[in-house]
């Protein structure tokens, strides 16, 4: 067999490979050095790699951001009610007072009870919301949603997002009950 024919990897040998018996233990070396070669490069690739996910891990998972860091003002216990067009109380779903000046108000949540009562939460359960003045929505709970292929709410739907609601209350610094909100 002579070094021009073509081998097949079973039969690569150094008895096979037509070569002086000096290249043959050159090429048996070389493999070594390929392969510690190739452990080389995926030591680098890993390293590379490994930083890449320790950057943009930093970049990603630096905290929160300055609005979320900015202290909240006090609280004040703020309690409502939800009714329907016919008078009839919301029987579930979310109250949700978002700032209607003060984007870094956080916003306000109260789950509805089945006689149409909430009590807002900003920061522990209970505690109300900062006065200010602050746009509402209204979520509907999950019975109170109709099990088809459209999803649609005991109420109309522009309630649902508190820029088309219209609905504004105002929280003031003591202890608010608001006025009962009304979904026409």
């Amino acid at each position: 067999m002579t070094a021009a024919t073509w081998l097949s990897p079973s039969d690569m040998t150094t008895k096979t490979l037509g070569l002086p018996q000096s290249m043959r233990m050159m090429s048996m070396s070389s493999g070594k050095r390929s392969l510690s070669g190739f452990r080389s490069r995926f030591r680098n690739t890993f390293t590379a790699l490994a930083g890449t996910a320790a950057l943009l891990c930093g970049v990603g998972c630096s905290g929160p951001s300055d609005v979320a860091t900015k202290p909240i003002g006090q609280t004040f216990p703020v309690s409502g009610t939800v009714v329907l067009k016919n008078g009839s109380p919301l029987k579930e779903g979310r109250v949700v007072l978002v700032a209607a000046e003060d984007t870094s108000t956080p916003p306000s949540v109260g789950e509805i009870q089945s006689d149409g009562k909430f009590t807002l939460t900003t920061k522990t359960p209970g505690d109300g919301a900062v006065p200010g003045k602050y746009k509402v929505r209204v979520e509907p709970g999950a019975a109170g949603v109709k099990k088809s292929k459209t999803v649609k709410p005991p109420f109309p739907s522009k309630y649902l997002d508190e820029d088309s609601s219209t609905l504004v209350v105002t929280v003031k610094a003591e202890p608010t009950t608001l006025s009962p909100i009304e979904l026409k």
